[in-house]
């Protein structure tokens, strides 16, 4: 393997690695090199742009069942499968690769690196499926890594995650909870008053001044890599979140509202047409936590 990166060409390279897979095939004295032989090849076509052929390639490899490779090498395979894999737009077979890794795998000081980066990939995943929570769950993992706790910069930026995508995730028992652990426990949260204030809005038992909180939230976000694309779309979720929870807070202290006066304690669009089409949204998402 040592002498494939002195060969002159790659044709000679691909010629020299299809060779190898071939005589070590099967031979399970010999696994660690082929699969390392495969990884190469997988890189080659990546880089060629044959994305799809190079997650195919890679995923060859069953190194889970390898007892001669060691777990961070392991690790190392499966998440550049996992990644290749959502490159290629298969986010069903990278959800299945990932759950051949465990958590219990990063319980180790060595192990920070290959943490943050399994996690950062559950992010695009739980993202894709628009999985707020998750998301939120892993930026609360990512947060709890010494390398990251280590820099203030990076745990502000988690925490900050941690708690935006909290507050987009659908309201539930689970997400109640996760805000109130957050609350009572997450001492940092100290530090970023704005964030805090959001989470304590949302867990109580009063109205949320969407006007008032719309540009604020949107600065928030703003300054957050992964809220620049799509910005306007999460602000949007947010409102429907923050309508929700009004609605809620209406439940208990009203029997009976006119919906002009709904619309206005919403902060929504003053005409009947588009305070009825909110407060229908809402009323349908708070009907299906009911159950």
């Amino acid at each position: 393997m040592e002498f494939v990166p002195l060969l002159p060409s790659k044709e000679e390279k691909l010629e020299y690695i299809e060779a190898l897979r071939v005589v070590t095939a099967g031979r399970i004295h010999v696994e660690l090199e082929s699969a390392r032989l495969t990884r190469i090849l997988s890189t080659i076509r990546e880089e060629e742009g044959k994305v799809a052929e190079a997650a195919d390639i890679l995923q060859e490899i069953q190194v889970e069942t390898y007892g001669s490779m060691d777990k961070k090498e392991k690790l190392d395979f499966l998440l550049e499968q996992v990644r290749l894999c959502m490159d290629k737009g298969d986010f069903i077979r990278a959800a299945i690769i990932n759950r051949k890794i465990s958590t219990k795998a990063f319980d180790g000081v060595e192990f920070q690196d290959e943490k943050i980066r399994y996690y950062n990939q559950v992010v695009r995943y739980r993202l894709h499926e628009k999985d707020y929570l998750g998301v939120s769950k892993c930026y609360h993992a990512i947060l709890h890594t010494p390398s990251v706790e280590a820099v203030e910069e990076k745990w502000i930026e988690a925490l900050k995650y941690c708690v935006l995508f909290l507050a987009l995730s659908s309201f539930g028992e689970e997400s109640s909870d996760f805000i109130h652990r957050l609350l009572t426990t997450e001492k940092r949260l100290e530090e970023l008053t704005s964030f805090r204030l959001l989470l304590k809005e949302l867990s109580s038992s009063e109205l949320v001044d969407w006007m008032g909180t719309e540009g604020k939230v949107t600065d928030m976000m703003a300054l957050l890599p992964l809220f620049k694309q799509g910005l306007e779309s999460y602000v949007s979720v947010l409102k429907t979140r923050i309508l929700e929870h009004n609605i809620r807070v209406f439940s208990e202290c009203y029997k009976a509202l006119s919906l002009q006066r709904m619309a206005g304690l919403l902060g929504v669009d003053a005409q009947v047409g588009q305070a009825l089409s909110d407060f229908c949204h809402c009323m349908v998402a708070l009907h299906a936590y009911s159950y």
